[in-house]
């Protein structure tokens, strides 16, 4: 579907032009074959600089010797149709159900559980659901009956898509800021040896920081957001004959409803909303209701 629906141009590549590597007397030796190469404008994060025409180039990765293509060339062209695919992956669900039910003449029980896991389409992303429900009805006494209905439901999400253009909005941003020259797979091994992240935006070709854009699975593995969400519903129902005539009776109401708002950012990242933190929002609501109740028949 992304594939279909982003359509970009795929004549001109990342940056505005096109500049000459000269190598010279304190470089890194390992970069002396790229002496009188060229290598676009890494740093600046647009696509309509010099034309496509298959011929060598220097990449981002090839300048860091940390990286598995260190001191490697590419030909400068487009990336692979369909390169947007590469921040995406399969959702998979998983459903587990089990219910068990038991009558008699005096009672009556049903129990249910379902579990859903879900992994999302983004990587690192997932979901979980369950659900329990328990219901009776006994009469633990004669002209006593009693009815029990309880719920519970519990949602997670942890790193559910977003469609903000900054801050989480990791896919967003390709959508708008990018070099279509640059191979999106390149870029899946994020982390170097000492813990920094790669990216393709970098500042200069000896100057590995970010210029603007942090590296999307890094974004995807190193921050971390969960929003769980548990409902408690029930009811309880007692009402008892004192004559054939007079039926009195109670119900208790509840819904216990609780949320927890985690995110989890770890340090490396240049932008100032993703700077390392750990912060947490929760609430709690309590809801309780008791009804009497008294029949008179005839």
């Amino acid at each position: 579907m992304l594939g279909t629906n982003y359509k970009y141009q795929n004549q001109y590549g990342g940056g505005s032009s096109m500049n000459t590597y000269k190598w010279k007397e304190g470089d890194d030796p390992g970069l002396k074959s790229f002496d009188g190469m060229r290598y676009p404008d890494y740093d600046n994060d647009v696509s309509w600089g010099v034309k496509f025409d298959g011929k060598p180039y220097i990449p981002w990765y090839a300048w860091d010797k940390t990286h598995p293509d260190y001191g490697k060339t590419a030909l400068w062209t487009a990336a692979k149709e369909n390169n947007l695919l590469e921040l995406f992956r399969t959702g998979v669900s998983n459903t587990t159900n089990v219910s068990l039910l038991r009558a008699s003449k005096d009672h009556t029980s049903r129990i249910s559980f379902t579990n859903i896991d879900r992994t999302g389409i983004t990587p690192n992303s997932d979901a979980t659901r369950r659900y329990l429900t328990f219901k009776t009805k006994f009469s633990p006494l004669k002209h006593l009956n009693v009815g029990l209905d309880y719920k519970y439901t519990y949602l997670q999400n942890h790193n559910p898509m977003s469609e903000e253009y900054a801050k989480f909005g990791t896919i967003y941003s390709y959508t708008q800021w990018f070099h279509t020259d640059v191979d999106l797979a390149k870029l899946k091994d994020y982390k170097r040896p000492d813990g920094s992240y790669r990216t393709w935006n970098i500042s200069d070709y000896n100057d590995f920081t970010p210029k603007f854009h942090n590296s999307p699975f890094a974004m995807f593995h190193e921050i971390n957001r969960y929003d769980t969400y548990q409902w408690h519903v029930f009811s309880a129902d007692a009402d008892y004959e004192i004559t054939p005539k007079l039926k009195v009776g109670v119900k208790v109401n509840g819904n216990l409803r609780t949320s927890l708002h985690e995110t989890q950012v770890s340090d490396g990242f240049i932008t100032d909303d993703l700077k390392s933190r750990y912060s947490q929002i929760q609430t709690r609501t309590i809801d309780m209701r008791t009804i009497g109740r008294g029949e008179l028949f005839g």
